[in-house]
């Protein structure tokens, strides 16, 4: 009840992504130096179907000031700042939402419409969060592969505990790793089925219609 073939199949989040959105990233601009009161600076996006946008910041001790080029349908704007602090001393900076009644700490901001906006007002999704269970189980179980020195493909061999890695988290990685890749191999097989029931289906249709047609 409810595997594959049973009309359900898989679902996938209806949500746009983050791909493709002009954004503005306050680690970027932190990591560059560009974060000192007085700066200013530039930036700049081409794309085929949205053109070309510029916007120039000026930044201050808890704002920054952006404006934008004269060809983009988009008002200048104050995009506020704040930190907190990092387990290890100094500072990790944060945009605040400008869109009203949200405020939150965002590291990210897309520009949407007239102005900035962070993911969540905009409901934008990662491209990863529009996988099925079974692909994101092998995101995962490669991620682990690459994190041991593998390649990060699925059917070579596991790779070799690493020198100096305790054999515990060898083998605790490694039965995660497998378990998510049965997984995948699961949901995969049961796509597989799928398409050749489709495909039986298809063979049975068209051998019909030709021995209606010789009749």
């Amino acid at each position: 009840m409810g595997g594959y073939g049973s009309g359900r199949g898989v679902r996938f989040d209806p949500k746009k992504t983050v791909e493709g959105k002009r954004s503005i990233d306050i680690r970027d601009w932190h990591r560059e130096g560009l974060l000192v009161p007085g700066n200013s600076f530039h930036r700049a996006w081409f794309q085929w179907t949205m053109g070309f946008t510029a916007i120039k910041v000026w930044v201050e001790s808890d704002r920054a000031m952006v404006a934008f080029d004269a060809q983009a349908e988009v008002q200048d704007c104050v995009v506020w700042l704040c930190t907190t602090p990092c387990n290890y001393g100094g500072e990790r900076y944060w945009f605040r939402c400008p869109t009203k009644g949200c405020k939150r700490r965002t590291a990210v901001l897309y520009i949407e419409g007239r102005s900035f906006a962070c993911r969540h007002c905009l409901d934008l999704a990662y491209p990863s969060q529009r996988d099925s269970p079974g692909f994101r189980a092998a995101r995962r179980a490669s991620k682990i592969r690459r994190k041991l020195g593998g390649s990060g493909a699925l059917p070579p061999p596991f790779p070799e505990k690493p020198k100096g890695m305790h054999l515990r988290t060898y083998q605790r990685l490694r039965q995660r790793a497998e378990e998510m890749t049965a997984q995948f191999s699961d949901e995969l097989g049961g796509r597989v089925e799928v398409l050749e029931k489709r495909l039986n289906l298809l063979r049975a249709n068209q051998a019909e219609s030709q021995a209606r047609e010789r009749k």
